[in-house]
């Protein structure tokens, strides 16, 4: 049998250490830290997975909040500058009611919803709780 010698070992354990926190890293400097950012991307990944479910509008929420305008570069502009609104919804799925709220301050969406009407819901298959009622390049909303 042959023995190794154990400063190759070592060394080729320092070096698979250091590859893996290089690789964590990497990961971690590639995510986004604005809330705003993780948030679009949320948007974006139930945009393209999702499955569309009906849903039900509770709620309309309108605050007052000192917030900067949205970006020039969004597609969309801000409904009410100045203004945050939030719609409070719920849907069915297997049985389970799921109800959440979403932001919608930077998406134009005309008069705004009515609360009591249906509109369609995306939400990820893999994660039901992780839904959406506008994103982006697509709107559930009436």
């Amino acid at each position: 049998m042959k023995t190794v010698n154990l400063d190759w070992l070592l060394a080729g354990a320092a070096l698979a250490a250091l590859g893996t926190v290089r690789r964590i890293l990497a990961v971690r400097a590639r995510r986004p830290t604005d809330p705003e950012a993780i948030e679009r991307e949320r948007r974006e990944h139930v945009n393209r997975v999702g499955r569309i479910v009906e849903g039900k509008i509770l709620d309309v929420v309108v605050e007052d909040a000192e917030r900067p305008p949205p970006a020039p570069s969004m597609p969309l502009a801000a409904a009410m500058p100045g203004k945050r609104r939030w719609i409070v919804y719920s849907y069915l799925i297997s049985g389970v009611t799921y109800q959440t709220a979403q932001e919608v301050s930077s998406f134009t969406i005309g008069a705004g919803p009515a609360v009591g009407r249906v509109a369609s819901v995306k939400y990820d298959p893999a994660n039901p709780s992780s839904s959406i009622l506008v994103a982006e390049d697509w709107s559930g909303l009436p």
